[in-house]
């Protein structure tokens, strides 16, 4: 199986949100620019804007990306 590190872009995740508690369903990419790293998180739903999520120092990616949705009623793909 995948790691969970292994991030397709534009594909729909379980992701844990900055406050540490919440989870929500977004299409993520990873952002990388020379040592930081983020989420950027986006919504089927026009009415919700996208939003970015900072990879804290000390957490791994798993932290944050839960798992990826691959069938929810309908083929995610």
């Amino acid at each position: 199986a995948p790691a969970r590190t292994d991030i397709k872009p534009g594909h729909i995740y379980m992701v844990r949100l900055a406050d540490g508690e919440s989870l929500a369903l977004k299409r993520i990419m990873v952002n990388r620019q020379d040592d930081k790293a983020s989420l950027v998180c986006l919504s089927d739903n026009p009415a919700y804007e996208p939003f970015t999520i900072e990879i804290r120092p000390g957490r791994p990616l798993s932290y944050y990306v839960l798992g990826r949705v691959r069938w929810a009623g309908k083929e995610f793909d």
